[in-house]
């Protein structure tokens, strides 16, 4: 099985200031969605990009704690054997 995290949220509450953005910047926004999640460095280059940015990386970061939080408890219940086999 991956390690690797295969999907992220992406929130339609985040359209009004995606509209800010040119065609270029919103596919460098894409690129940075994508490049954070992978661990790798997001590229800010103009004012918008860097206020988009700031107003969504909170709701990033929480999402992230939360998955790894999800990932460790189901690891724990892994541990522990899974559901009893039901008796037939």
């Amino acid at each position: 099985m991956s390690k690797e995290r295969l999907s992220f949220m992406f929130y339609t509450s985040w359209s009004l200031q995606l509209e800010v953005l040119s065609d270029k910047e919103l596919r460098r926004f894409i690129e940075n969605l994508i490049s954070f999640h992978q661990g790798t460095e997001v590229n800010l280059k103009s004012k918008p990009d860097k206020l988009v940015w700031n107003g969504v990386l909170p709701a990033l970061i929480i999402n992230n704690k939360k998955y790894q939080e999800t990932v460790d408890r189901n690891r724990e219940n892994g541990k522990k054997g899974g559901r009893p086999k039901k008796n037939n």
